[in-house]
């Protein structure tokens, strides 16, 4: 009885080690509510915009020790004049220099402004070699959906697709973003993806012809929803894009409580052709060790073709006691004789 509750133990602590990066994209669950506010940790994109009393696009026109002097290129929220002065403290002027176009919020009620932002500062820039009109255009028409959480999602969406490097992840991880109870002040509120957006995520992320860095966006998106988790796990195994997808996909169907498409995805992966996706799937099984998977990776421990399968397979195996348990892989990529 002991052995079996420290068993019980493991795999419990073995699920939730391996579902902590993932807990952004799985957060949203079917009973949670349909619109959700921001989250602690970096500050979401729209979270920059609604800081402090005002918030603008500039250019530096002089940079000083103690103070910088912008231009206003575009006013996204409060008031501003068209030139003006702003503190610059060593911890907080984001390396601004002459030339330089940046998103700034702003506390102060007259210039010399201040920073907004804790606590970090309320700085975004373009990447290099982005288009500044472009970038200056994206980040003004996230500002013109802060009052509607469905546009608001769908400029996201947008962002996420788009071609600006500088705001794309970044717009990735404002959409998934969990709810802050302590933030510092109310913010805008986002709607999740529905239903069948998240579906739409899951097709992209396993279609033959996504690009290869596009994926992980895609699934990460499609995990939001049960929904979506469904779909990717249904058709996981004939992507190209298993082997990556496989973790991610198996922590959303636990998140989402979908017990028989997760063991399903995972025995169909253990079964692959495909050397990667086996051993993917064997990583990814520690997430769900039920025994119909600890009978695919007790038969991988002892017959897969590929040695570092049968290795992989076996050290998880170690980690979960079975009757009999798992026989040591064999050297040279032999296949153990029965």
């Amino acid at each position: 009885m002991q052995a079996l509750r420290s068993a019980g133990r493991l795999r419990h602590l073995a699920a939730l080690v391996a579902l902590a990066p993932l807990l952004p994209a799985v957060a949203a669950c079917p009973a949670a509510a349909q619109i959700h506010p921001l989250p602690s940790g970096p500050v979401p994109l729209h979270g920059l915009v609604s800081e402090g009393a005002a918030a603008a696009v500039v250019e530096v026109d002089q940079a000083h020790p103690d103070r910088i002097r912008v231009r206003r290129i575009a006013l996204l929220r409060g008031s501003l004049p068209e030139r003006f002065a702003v503190k610059r403290a060593p911890s907080r002027g984001g390396g601004l220099g002459r030339g330089d176009r940046a998103l700034l919020a702003f506390d102060g009620a007259r210039p010399p402004f201040v920073i907004a932002g804790d606590p970090e500062p309320a700085i975004l820039r373009p990447g290099p070699g982005e288009d500044p009109g472009a970038w200056t255009a994206a980040v003004t028409g996230l500002a013109e959906a802060l009052a509607d959480p469905v546009r608001l999602r769908d400029v996201y969406l947008g962002l996420v697709d788009g071609d600006l490097p500088s705001l794309r992840e970044r717009a990735l991880e404002s959409l998934l973003a969990r709810a802050s109870p302590g933030s510092r002040q109310e913010r805008p509120q986002v709607a999740p993806l529905s239903a069948e957006q998240a579906r739409r995520r899951a097709k992209r992320a396993l279609a033959a012809d996504t690009p290869e860095d596009q994926r992980s966006a895609h699934a990460r998106l499609a995990a939001s929803r049960r929904e979506g988790a469904q779909a990717l796990l249904a058709g996981l195994v004939a992507s190209p894009g298993a082997a990556a997808l496989l973790p991610l996909a198996i922590g959303a169907g636990r998140a989402h409580h979908l017990p028989e498409a997760t063991r399903t995805a995972l025995l169909r992966a253990l079964a692959d052709p495909r050397p990667p996706v086996r051993s993917a799937a064997v990583r990814a099984a520690r997430l769900a060790p039920d025994p119909p998977v600890l009978d695919a990776l007790q038969r991988a421990a002892e017959a897969d073709p590929d040695p570092r399968v049968r290795e992989r397979a076996a050290r998880l195996l170690a980690r979960h006691p079975r009757a009999g348990g798992a026989r040591p892989p064999a050297p040279s990529g032999r296949v153990p004789a029965h």
